[in-house]
């Protein structure tokens, strides 16, 4: 099981979703004039597991990205499942191609929260990305070679079935 390439692939979605639901890392900051204190200078930092914004340095509001953590144990749950059915290599794929709708939901989700944050400021001052969104290009390529390996594999099963 852990010897095949893809199951590497697999751990390493498994651990990087684990990671981003545990460790909660800030994916954009906006500063500027907010629509919730008439006027007053605001901070909004959008995570991966809420949106909170700041008056100062109180906390002012604070939102939860329900649906962004719900895709992210969808990932988890898909990528935990296929990593254990390896012997299953066609039910191996269709999770993985499952995961690939997950993952796109969770750039989509990741780009809604980061707008409603935006749209809680009226006057930008600054604003700035931080490393966590390009989660949503490194785990569609792990799936991919995931695939890749998978593929290889019944690849492989089939030509010695031939010779058989």
């Amino acid at each position: 099981m852990i010897q095949r390439k893809q199951s590497i692939y697999l751990f390493i979605i498994l651990a990087v979703v684990g990671s981003l639901l545990a460790g909660n890392p800030v994916m954009y900051t906006v500063s500027g004039e907010d629509k919730w204190t008439d006027g007053h200078k605001g901070t909004i930092e959008v995570s991966v597991l809420k949106i909170d914004g700041f008056l100062g340095e109180t906390l002012a509001f604070e939102t939860l990205n329900s649906y962004l953590i719900y895709t992210l144990g969808a990932v988890a749950l898909l990528a935990f499942l296929a990593l254990f059915l390896y012997k299953n290599r066609k039910l191996q794929l269709l999770l993985c191609g499952f995961n690939y709708l997950m993952m796109a939901g969770i750039g989509v989700f990741m780009y809604l929260y980061i707008l409603e944050g935006k749209t809680s400021i009226l006057l930008q001052d600054s604003s700035e990305f931080h490393y966590s969104f390009l989660v949503a290009v490194l785990l569609p390529i792990m799936n991919f070679l995931a695939m890749r390996g998978i593929f290889a594999d019944e690849k492989l099963i089939r030509s010695m079935d031939r010779l058989r």
